[in-house]
């Protein structure tokens, strides 16, 4: 085991979700070394609001990126890490983008560095884990733990919503004169926006909207970015019925509030699913591009519903999508809230 070190960096370059997948990684860490400095690097998709109030990580550090390409994008995270004393370990979590990963680690300088060896691109860590691409991300990232000698403290997902966010949920249910009854049913309308293609459409959104109130399941509750607040409004104009919307007007903490107030989250491979399993909320996740194995929604109680397509999971060697994501098209509404019905009733 790596003994006793004074500075420990974390990597995660991706999005809500992987940070989710992650907070097990950072419990292990915590709990094997309780005197290090912890730095967690995220970007700026709210991932760093993931880990408040869970006491895993001393300092986060979020990296605004204004470029996709991997390239200028390293260049930036190499002033930014170079800028700071050389750390003792660097962990690169969940195995993406491991050019970006693999120079972060090497600006950090740490003796110790550890991730996933991702199509033979491992030469920046000293210490390679082998990349397995059908195991999920909370094992793999827990792997690192185990290939730095530490013991693991269980697989326990981590997400804190606070009594704010909590009265701040109430107050939204009971302005939609949604308080007191059927608990809602919570819909993620959107995704990273980076992989779009990952998203439900629409207009199967809007008819499960109408689905779930004639059969009396649940009151649809929309769910969002400021960005998806568009793809809300089309979901509202296309359902018959009446739709609540909180897209745009929340905090990650809030939408968590509201999602803790529901009976079940709906929606595809995005990071709000990923908070309602950490909560202990059931979910109903519809995946394409990217595999289920390594990317669902981790615990008991979630069902996966996929179009069984031969060309699905293409992601991410199909990063960009195919320009009609048949693989979301093909799951029905009906399909959805079947799977609903099994889950809550």
């Amino acid at each position: 085991m790596v003994a006793d070190p004074k500075r420990v960096l974390v990597i995660n370059t991706f999005g809500i979700g992987d940070m989710v997948m992650t907070t097990p990684l950072l419990r292990t860490l915590r709990r094997a070394w309780p005197k290090a400095e912890v730095t967690l690097l995220v970007k700026a998709f709210g991932a760093e609001r993931v880990v408040e109030g869970g006491s895993f990580v001393d300092r986060v550090v979020v990296y605004r990126a204004r470029d996709r390409r991997s390239v200028r994008e390293g260049v930036r995270l190499f002033r930014a890490l170079l800028s700071s004393p050389p750390y003792d370990v660097c962990v690169v979590s969940s195995g993406k983008n491991p050019l970006l990963a693999g120079i972060a680690s090497v600006a950090a300088r740490a003796t110790w560095k550890v991730g996933e060896n991702v199509g033979g691109r491992g030469i920046f860590y000293t210490h390679r884990v082998p990349f397995a691409p059908r195991l999920h991300t909370v094992s793999a990232n827990l792997r690192l733990a185990v290939a730095l000698g530490l013991e693991t403290v269980g697989d326990r997902l981590f997400f804190a919503v606070t009594d704010a966010d909590r009265a701040f949920a109430i107050r939204f249910l009971t302005d939609q004169g949604m308080a007191g009854t059927d608990r809602p049913v919570a819909i993620q309308v959107g995704c990273n926006p980076a992989f779009s293609h990952k998203r439900w459409p629409v207009a199967h959104m809007a008819l499960l909207c109408d689905l779930l109130r004639h059969r009396g399941v649940g009151a649809p509750l929309l769910l969002g970015s400021p960005g998806e607040s568009k793809l809300a409004t089309e979901v509202q104009s296309r359902a018959h019925v009446r739709v609540a919307t909180a897209v745009g007007i929340t905090t990650l903490g809030q939408a968590a509030a509201l999602i803790e107030q529901s009976s079940v989250a709906v929606g595809g491979d995005g990071g709000l699913l990923h908070v309602a399993a950490a909560l202990g909320i059931p979910t109903v996740a519809v995946f394409g591009p990217s595999d289920p194995r390594r990317n669902r929604p981790w615990g008991d109680g979630h069902v996966v519903i996929t179009a069984g397509l031969s060309c699905s999971p293409c992601y991410p060697r199909l990063r960009r999508g195919c320009g009609n994501p048949r693989c979301m098209q093909g799951v029905s509404h009906t399909r959805v809230v079947a799977a609903i019905e099994d889950v809550i009733l």
